[in-house]
């Protein structure tokens, strides 16, 4: 591995994707997206800030087609080097390189991503709702349904469940994406990019993976918080909910890593 080679390559890459119209249309996608969402959303006197925040953030429709979708875009921008993939190869020198750069990409969108849907999220319900820093009275009545914890969590507590959580799921569908296309023998993103994004909207929108036994540690959804009571400690509860995320982060690096034998890069 030769960190300065992976350094020129990730910048080289940020460098290249900024340039990329797609990527301002899909920017442009991401901050009006939840501003039209709540706006054509029907919010009771009661509902505040915060039942707009969870309603964007509960909603499996939203989380699957808007938010992960969107994500698999962005890192098919990020990590397909197109017409430039025998240069960018032969400077990496090797797959080892290739393939650490690769999860540093996906880390790095990832990380941006999940701070650009924050901001967009946050600006587009105040814009509608304005803002307000406790719960609604029909979430603490229990009227809410994206907000059925609010009795046991605060607005705060809440947002880092649904962040962890979200952010580990972009992780696992980035470098599955990756992992598709290299099982692909040569890179193939489009055919992952478009495999990526029905195995997410089957597992958030079509299915709730979180009801199946045995499945359920497949789960990417955002639907585990309704599941918290007073009766857990919080760090225990998001390390216990979480941890399957990791083992799978764990076995598709496995994964790339043995079918890098069997990759042509090209």
């Amino acid at each position: 591995m030769d960190k300065r080679i992976i350094k020129g390559y990730v910048n080289f890459t940020l460098k290249r994707v900024i340039k990329q119209k797609s990527i301002y249309i899909i920017f442009l996608y991401m901050l009006i997206f939840p501003y039209l969402a709540i706006k054509t959303n029907v919010f009771s006197r009661e509902d505040n800030f915060w039942s707009g925040v969870f309603y964007l953030l509960g909603s499996r429709y939203i989380y699957g087609i808007f938010f992960l979708t969107t994500f698999l875009l962005l890192i098919y921008n990020v990590c397909n080097d197109s017409n430039i993939t025998p240069f960018v190869h032969t400077r990496l020198d090797n797959k080892i390189n290739w393939l650490i750069s690769k999860y540093i990409l996906i880390f790095i969108t990832s990380i941006i991503y999940l701070i650009l849907i924050i901001f967009s999220v946050y600006i587009g319900v105040y814009l509608n709702l304005g803002y307000s820093p406790n719960w609604s009275s029909s979430a603490i009545n229990g009227d809410d349904l994206y907000t059925l914890f609010a009795k046991n969590l605060t607005p705060f507590s809440s947002i880092i469940i649904y962040y962890i959580r979200f952010h580990l799921s972009l992780i696992v569908l980035g470098m599955l994406e990756m992992a598709l296309a290299i099982g692909f023998t040569s890179v193939n993103y489009g055919l992952s990019l478009a495999i990526s994004i029905i195995i997410a909207l089957v597992s958030t929108v079509v299915l709730n993976l979180r009801n199946i036994p045995v499945i359920n540690l497949l789960d990417i959804g955002n639907i585990y918080i309704f599941s918290f009571n007073s009766n857990y400690n919080l760090i225990e509860f998001i390390v216990a909910n979480n941890f399957h995320l990791l083992i799978m982060i764990v076995a598709i690096h496995v994964l790339l890593k043995y079918n890098l034998k069997e990759i042509v890069l090209k």
